[in-house]
């Protein structure tokens, strides 16, 4: 597991980006974001909520808008 604050901010900033470009450009036939879902299925959502618990505080803010961002209807 990486635990480098400085990693882990710009591995959720692309996992934000994914993400909104997901809901921009990649919605399935439903109008859901294809991207969220391939998260979910793979278990992505378990390690956000993970990271809500990191002792860096920006960590667990950025974690905390993507889930609340993209999965709070789950």
């Amino acid at each position: 597991r990486v635990n480098d604050p400085r990693m882990l901010a710009v591995a959720l900033e692309g996992l934000e980006n994914i993400l909104s470009a997901g809901e921009k450009n990649f919605k399935t036939e439903t109008g859901e974001n294809y991207f969220a879902i391939v998260m979910e299925t793979q278990g992505c959502i378990d390690d956000l909520e993970q990271l809500q618990q990191h002792p860096n505080h920006n960590i667990y803010q950025q974690a905390l808008k993507i889930i609340d961002k993209y999965f709070s209807d789950e």
